[in-house]
């Protein structure tokens, strides 16, 4: 801030094109992880999803006799719910940190 200041910025440049983008670097990547986790842990995944899922997965298992394959198909669903979410905040996090890209 002082640097910007120094610079002959206003407070309020300095903290849109100082601060503001150093503030969102550091805090992307805790916020996204917490994000996820609430999601995946949220009353709606766990009551709705994850209740309907493992009750098709018990009928559709009980019926074949194809607990495994049914299971993994099962755990790959709940898998794929919360990916849409992984992939946008590591396009962020791209963004952000271009000189990270691998």
């Amino acid at each position: 801030m002082e640097a910007a200041l120094a610079l002959g910025m206003s407070r309020a440049q300095s903290l849109r094109h100082v601060l503001l983008p150093q503030a969102v670097r550091a805090v992307l990547p805790p916020v996204t992880n917490d994000f996820i986790s609430i999601l995946k842990d949220s009353s709606l995944v766990s009551v709705i999803t994850m209740v309907e899922l493992t009750k098709v997965y018990g009928e559709l298992a009980a019926t074949y006799y194809d607990w495994l394959g049914l299971g993994i198909l099962t755990a790959l669903l709940y898998f794929l719910i919360g990916l849409p979410f992984v992939w946008l905040a590591r396009r962020l996090e791209t963004r952000l940190h271009p000189e990270r890209q691998a």
